[in-house]
């Protein structure tokens, strides 16, 4: 899809629609350099945050390869608000999704999280900033995990080991020869001070540029990037990369002898990046030639002839510098590499016939195949097998800037292809182009976050809804109970610190020294030994114990007495002798505890006397000097507690009345009242009938005489008699599959150009699913 709208941006029909989409994005810089893209999008309630920086592989000097590399992964080890392993683990813990990307150009970090989370995204992209931690354990433990990647991607891929021998031959000053993963020996060497050096230099945020995209306000959302990334102090500027790749003398050939199953070829060109007037043309002949299995390439070499198992090629459009236009492909068993070498190089021969043909019919091609042919004497050169990734602010303004183009072979042949194409556009005639296709629209399920049973569903099929509008109500008394106890704990801490905050009563400290007079008059009364109805106690005790003791003692004489005259049993006289014992035991015991309560308190007791009066006397003290600070923290840390568990249950309960995320229709009912939902389970499903196009495809011989923003009139089988009014708001091409031929074994690949035909006055009445036909009006 996007190589196609390259294409036709170079007939002139796309110009409006880019203008349209550009005016969408809110940009601003702020005080201290940081550049920031902002662009609403409504239709779920999702943010793609991502933070660029201007610094890759480019960027590296000799012996410090793979840097920028490494700093990524390092980006993820903490700071000192938020420790290591923190950043992935929050944004995990709140449902998000987050990684990270290093190229030759640029670094990039991005989060895919629920709009409601963007604080919390905002809050950790600003902290590692400025304050990441760069500790030298973390960093060595880092190093290994990227020579390891390296390792099982480059030095045990045969397919990424040749690329990067290729880039190493294709550039000699130019930086683009280095590996973004970075030579074995420099992963190795490099110093955590090296790291440092390189972060302070780069995460600055004059050198980088923050794009978010999603389900936000942008003003408030660009009010609170400017909060947290506006006091991070401007850096000095980055120093610039003056390296520039000398022209090609020549040929440059390497061949890489590894042990692997099937060879493979790689053969590029030096080529001018998206500055250059020929860029979009080369982008063309990227699609043309190399573009997926509907290619040129892939077409021959694959399906047609039978040379190769696979084949494909790109162009580096965005890159800051010139780059290389290259194309690779693998042989199948039994063929060689100089076959298909051969091969591919007859690819550019044909689009070479194929723009003498078109000079013939154009005079603009002839002076523009002239001008072109001067520059003959193209080299082929490898290219590094690690893709190169585009930058939003390269999407959103593009500086027109004139280069050299060094590979003339494959200009020339795209040029040719350009000017037949912009020929045959304007030689179209002025006949409508007829389509049939089927009504879709942004569809949007409406699901619950938490189980719960559906009591309520005020909306049904077909009912028009407003955004915000209650959909369904889940059941919630034992949330609501939930609630009512959180509030009811945060009452009883928010009450028990006003009460430390007001300090103790008066009747409090009066009780409180009351009851250390207390505690001072019982030790000076075990010190003194005034215990006299203690020790009466005792003698009375010892008077009871001495009775008692007479007693058993004439029981025993008398069954002594009766066992003499055999009257009784021994077992008699053994119960008397030990009621005596225990008797005469009970008196001793008696008798020494009026000895201690007459010699005077025990040690023991007094201590605990002396305890009782210390922790009075300071509770006292406590209470005159008011509430202590810590008390106060601790009061207010239970306040803090209170109020977010209340919160949180708040949230839970509210989350039970689900509300339309649009302003639309409801499409289709799936749940019932009564029944249960569970998260992720559509309930119903809504439809926004402002987000409705016809789906349908154009011929290859009409593509030419449509474009983007082509108005069209749309008749639907299910209204007979009106007609609607739409516009193309997408072309795009895609490869059709035909099952093989039972005779002769082949299969068919054909190129079809599928079209997005935008209604504008649906009327409520259309819906997803309808055939319609549509009228283009060139």
């Amino acid at each position: 899809m996007r190589r196609l709208a390259v294409a036709l941006l170079l007939i002139g029909a796309v110009a409006p629609t880019a203008a349209a989409a550009a005016d969408g994005v809110v940009a601003a810089t702020l005080d201290n350099g940081l550049r920031v893209l902002l662009l609403e999008d409504h239709r779920s309630p999702i943010v793609s945050f991502q933070v660029w920086y201007r610094v890759g592989s480019r960027n590296e000097a000799r012996g410090a390869t793979g840097i920028a590399h490494l700093l990524e992964h390092l980006m993820f080890k903490g700071t000192p608000t938020h420790g290591p392993r923190q950043f992935a683990r929050l944004v995990e813990q709140n449902g998000g999704q987050d990684n990270a990307f290093t190229s030759q150009d640029v670094t990039s970090y991005y989060v895919n999280i629920a709009a409601d989370r963007l604080d919390l995204v905002l809050d950790l992209e600003a902290d590692r900033m400025q304050h990441l931690l760069l500790d030298a354990k973390e960093i060595e433990s880092e190093r290994q995990v990227v020579i390891e990647e390296r390792r099982t991607r480059t030095e045990d891929d045969p397919g990424g080991y040749l690329g990067e021998e290729v880039s190493s031959i294709a550039f000699k000053a130019h930086p683009y020869g280095y590996p973004i993963i970075g030579w074995m020996e420099d992963l190795r060497r490099i110093t955590p001070e090296e790291i440092r050096a390189f972060y302070r230099t780069y995460y600055v945020p004059n050198n980088a540029l923050v794009v978010a995209v999603g389900d936000f306000d942008a003003p408030r959302t660009l009010e609170k990037i400017r909060a947290r990334f506006g006091p991070i102090p401007r850096g000095p500027d980055p120093p610039p990369v003056y390296a520039v790749e000398p022209p090609t003398n020549g040929e440059r050939r390497v061949v890489v002898r590894k042990q692997a199953q099937l060879p493979i070829v790689y053969v590029g060109y030096h080529a001018p990046n998206h500055r250059s007037p020929d860029a979009p043309a080369l982008e063309v002949l990227s699609a043309v030639l190399a573009g997926g299995r509907a290619s040129r390439i892939y077409r021959h070499l694959v399906y047609e002839r039978r040379l190769a198992l696979e084949a494909g090629g790109d162009y580096n459009y965005f890159s800051l510098d010139p780059n290389l236009f290259w194309f690779w492909a693998t042989p199948l068993p039994g063929q060689t590499p100089e076959t298909l070498e051969g091969a591919l190089l007859g690819e550019v021969e044909r689009l070479k016939r194929a723009r003498t043909r078109s000079s013939r019919r154009s005079a603009p091609s002839r002076r523009r195949t002239s001008s072109a042919s001067r520059a003959r004497g193209s080299s082929r050169t490898g290219r590094t097998s690690a893709s190169s990734s585009r930058s939003p602010e390269a999407a959103v303004s593009l500086p027109p800037r004139a280069l050299k183009l060094a590979a003339t072979v494959l200009a020339v042949a795209l040029l040719a292809l350009a000017a037949t194409w912009t020929v045959r556009y304007l030689a179209g005639d002025e006949r409508s182009v007829a389509v049939t296709g089927t009504i879709e629209a942004l569809q949007v399920d409406v699901s619950a976050k938490i189980v719960g049973r559906i009591v309520e569903r005020p909306v049904t099929e077909g009912q028009p809804v407003e955004r915000g509008q209650l959909l369904v109500r889940l059941g919630a008394d034992e949330l609501a109970a939930e609630v009512r106890r959180a509030e009811a704990a945060a009452a009883s801490a928010e009450a028990q610190l006003r009460d430390l905050r007001a300090g103790a009563r008066r009747e409090e400290i009066d009780e409180a020294e009351a009851r250390a007079a207390r505690a001072h008059a019982q030790l000076d009364d075990l010190l003194a030994g005034s215990r006299e109805q203690e020790i009466e106690q005792a003698r009375a005790n010892l008077r009871n114990a001495a009775a008692t003791r007479e007693w058993t003692q004439r029981d025993l004489q008398r069954a002594r007495a009766l066992f003499a005259r055999d009257l009784i049993a021994a077992q008699e006289v053994d119960r008397a002798q030990n009621a005596f014992d225990v008797a005469a035991a009970n008196e001793a015991a008696a008798r020494e505890r009026l000895a201690l309560a007459e010699a005077g308190a025990r040690k023991n007791e007094i201590e605990a006397a002396r305890a009782e009066v210390r922790a009075t006397r300071e509770r006292a003290g406590l209470l005159r000097a008011g509430p202590r600070p810590e008390a106060v923290a601790a009061a207010r840390s239970q306040v803090a507690e209170a109020r977010a568990a209340l919160a949180l249950a708040q949230a839970r309960l509210a989350e039970m009345r689900i509300l339309s995320p649009l302003t639309g229709l409801v499409l289709r009912k799936n749940l019932e009242v009564g029944e249960t939902a569970n998260p992720g389970v559509a309930i119903l499903t809504l439809m926004d009938p402002k987000d409705m196009w016809l789906r349908a495809y154009v011929s290859e011989t009409d593509v030419a005489r449509i474009r983007v923003g082509q108005p069209a009139a749309i008749t639907v089988d299910a209204f007979p008699g009106r007609a609607f009014a739409g516009a193309i708001s997408e072309i795009a091409s895609e490869a059709e599959f035909t099952p093989k031929n039972v005779q002769t074994k082949k299969e068919r690949v054909n190129l079809v150009f599928r079209v997005k035909i935008a209604i504008r006055d649906a009327e409520g009445v259309l819906k997803p699913g309808l055939p319609a036909d549509a009228q283009l009006r060139p």
